[in-house]
């Protein structure tokens, strides 16, 4: 095996950092779907972790130590922050977000929980649904046929990467009229960065 020169500089990344597994796996089928789109075309690579709970700013703290040794030595390309509501008030979103616009930091953000981003893989919708409500639509036969809150975090590829197009496309719909982080439910903005990462979002 050939050892790297240890003067060779490491490539850069797009540092995707998620709050759940649930988006960790997502993130990850977007990359095997898209072959690394233009994280291949840019020779990035692409990392996707997945940190702490997001209780007022410390999934941006988290990710600002993690990736600040590499921001400084030119190695990152782009770092995105992945995570729902729960049970944060608006003044918690609101200090995420100063902090994550003064490092840099990107936020792909959902409301009321990530699995409406799921839903939209299947349908539109308006109306606000609760994370109970959510688990017990996804585990019907139309969906995922099964417990979704035992399969949450398992491998999505058979379910959603063929409908990847429809949940942007649905999500784009539901942004002319729900577009405001801070107050809308449902909420979701990962249709605005797909492509950014992956150079694609078909």
């Amino acid at each position: 095996m050939t050892r790297k020169s240890r003067n060779k500089p490491l490539k850069s990344v797009i540092g995707i950092y998620c709050e759940g597994q649930s988006e960790v796996e997502y993130f990850k089928m977007l990359r095997r779907k898209y072959r690394g789109g233009n994280v291949r075309t840019h020779q990035v690579g692409l990392e996707i972790e997945s940190m702490e709970s997001m209780k007022e700013t410390k999934l941006i703290t988290e990710i600002i130590d993690k990736v600040g040794p590499l921001k400084r030595k030119k190695q990152v390309n782009a770092v995105f922050a992945v995570f729902d509501r729960d049970d944060l008030k608006q003044d918690d979103i609101q200090l995420a977000q100063a902090l994550a616009k003064k490092n840099g930091i990107k936020i792909i953000f959902s409301s009321i929980d990530f699995e409406i981003w799921i839903l939209l893989h299947f349908q539109f919708f308006t109306r606000a649904y609760t994370k109970n409500d959510l688990n017990r639509l996804l585990s019907g036969s139309k969906y995922f046929n099964q417990d979704y809150r035992i399969f949450k975090g398992s491998e999505y590829d058979r379910y959603l990467s063929d409908r990847v197009k429809v949940a942007v496309e649905n999500a784009k719909k539901l942004a002319q009229s729900q577009n405001n982080l801070l107050t809308d439910n449902p909420f979701v903005n990962i249709q605005n960065y797909i492509k950014e990462i992956f150079g694609r979002d078909d």
